[in-house]
Formats: structure tokens, sequence, C-alpha cells
């Protein structure tokens, strides 16, 4: 498993008796895994965290007039 800027790249490697065996498992899992972790492992996604600042009125445009 590894981080990238945007999530993380897990690596996960499969096998079967033929080709097309292959092709529908790795579907399967590439499908599959995302929610598989979530639900017994939610701990090890990634999460985006943003500070929300209330606008101050200068951002708003808003002029004080004396």
């Amino acid at each position: 498993m590894t981080d990238s800027d945007s999530g993380m790249q897990v690596r996960i490697f499969v096998s079967a008796f033929d080709s097309q065996t292959v092709f529908d498992l790795r579907r399967y899992v590439r499908k599959n895994i995302p929610a598989f972790i979530d639900a017994h492992y939610p701990q090890s996604l990634p999460r985006r965290r943003a500070v929300i600042e209330q606008p101050s009125a200068i951002h708003l445009g808003v002029v004080e007039s004396n």
C-alpha cells in the first residue's frame, strides 16, 4: 500500500486457472475492495480535511462608510 496525493494505492495480486477467470476476478476485486475496506477497516482510508473560516467583510466586498 502506498500513499499518493489524492489518496492511496493498494496492490492486490490474484490468480486463476485461465485468462478469462483472471479478468473477471480482477474486475470483481477492483469493484468491491473499496467497499470491503470501508466496511472492515474504515480507519485505513484517507480523509480530506479542510478548515472553513467565516468570510470577512473584506472578502465579501463590503466597505464601511464613515
